[in-house]
């Protein structure tokens, strides 16, 4: 169901698809701006392209990361 991928970052009420987790949620914005000279001018299907490659893998592991230590800080806060 997409309430279950409704992304728990951002109060965007929005569902975590990739697009999302890459390219507009709030709670990874400056991450994303670091990387905006990748983004700006191309789509989403330009990303995957070779050019991008290396760039966007960069991108998305530091995403992944940052999104690891979101979800480890909230389930802190959650842990009796």
């Amino acid at each position: 169901m997409w309430e279950e991928r409704v992304c728990i970052f951002c109060s965007s009420g929005k569902v975590e698809t990739e697009n999302h987790f890459i390219l507009e949620c709030e709670a990874f914005k400056d991450n994303i701006e670091s990387y905006a000279y990748i983004l700006v001018a191309n789509s989403w299907d330009n990303l995957f392209s070779e050019r991008f490659d290396e760039k966007l893998g960069a991108l998305i592991e530091r995403l992944h990361k940052k999104r690891v230590e979101y979800i480890n800080q909230m389930k802190k806060q959650f842990v009796p």
